[in-house]
């Protein structure tokens, strides 16, 4: 910041214009909001449940979002490969 600018007082907000950024300000909050509470109960939700029954909850939102996608849940779920796993990372 130029030292110009730092020297002049600030501009005080016209009324109009702190409704606008008080009405900004309002909404960002409650959408924020909104998206912390919806992320607590899935995080609670999927806590709660088996990886049998968290794909079965995708397979279904999926399928109610798109009825003609034909996604259908698999018949069984995979098992662990035997032994011990092995460690891969992207590095050459």
């Amino acid at each position: 910041m130029s030292p110009e600018r730092r020297a002049r007082p600030r501009r005080r907000l016209r009324p109009a214009e702190e409704r606008g950024l008080l009405r900004w300000l309002t909404i960002a909050v409650a959408l924020a909001a909104t998206g912390l509470n919806a992320t607590l109960f899935l995080q609670i939700g999927l806590g709660q449940m088996s990886p049998g029954e968290v794909q079965d909850a995708i397979v279904s939102a999926v399928s109610g979002l798109f009825p003609g996608s034909g996604l259908q849940a698999p018949s069984q779920l995979p098992s662990p490969s035997p032994g011990r796993g092995v460690a891969t990372s992207g590095g050459s």
